[in-house]
């Protein structure tokens, strides 16, 4: 929050000073307990505020203009999956969390950084026919039904990242799939169909 005084002089001459305090969109960073309804703590920030969830697990939900950030793979645990459907923000944020059920994007940008997705009946991170940029970094996904990442997006970038365990699929089945203008994939541990559990 920032205070600003205004001071005013009306037209008889008489001086009045206001103080008010102004949120700025996007600086917050709003601390969140296990147990509270991630729905409720989104809707209270402004756009590009951020989240930071302490270590626990809350119930999966849809962020529009909030980002996520939590204290780590396996410490901060997001249960039945996230959604991330930007509104008010060209991207979203997620960092330092586990995500059990996946994650799904609806056009928007996005970018995962240190994230473990697993146990979704689906995709482990989707999206389709989404002409915004998306990053993966240093994340790990594993034991999703289909692929680990599904992209139809202008552009994503991969790196660091691990894939592996998809039990479900044929032998064919790719960790990858991507549609994407533009892909880049580096440092990626996707092991070979012989050796998935």
């Amino acid at each position: 929050m920032t205070q600003i005084t205004l001071g005013v002089t009306d037209h008889a001459g008489q001086y009045a000073e206001l103080t008010v305090e102004l949120a700025v969109a996007g600086s917050d960073r709003v601390p969140v307990l296990p147990g509270s309804d991630l729905g409720v703590a989104a809707a209270a920030t402004c756009p590009g505020d951020t989240l930071l969830l302490g270590a626990g697990t809350y119930q999966g939900v849809t962020l529009q203009h909030a980002n996520l950030e939590g204290e780590g793979q396996g410490m901060s645990i997001i249960e039945g999956g996230l959604g991330l459907a930007p509104r008010g923000v060209p991207s979203l944020s997620v960092a330092s969390l586990t995500v059990i059920g996946g994650v799904s994007l609806d056009r928007g940008g996005a970018t995962l950084r240190d994230v473990e997705v697993t146990n979704s009946p689906g995709f482990g991170f989707h999206t389709y026919n989404n002409p915004f940029d998306i990053l993966v970094e240093n994340s790990n996904f594993h034991h999703n039904q289909g692929h680990g990442l599904f992209f139809d997006v202008a552009s994503a970038t991969v790196r660091g990242s691990t894939l592996r365990s998809m039990p479900m699929g044929p032998c064919s089945q790719r960790p990858i799939a991507s549609r994407s203008a533009r892909a880049t994939f580096t440092t990626i541990a996707a092991p070979a169909c012989a050796s998935r559990t």
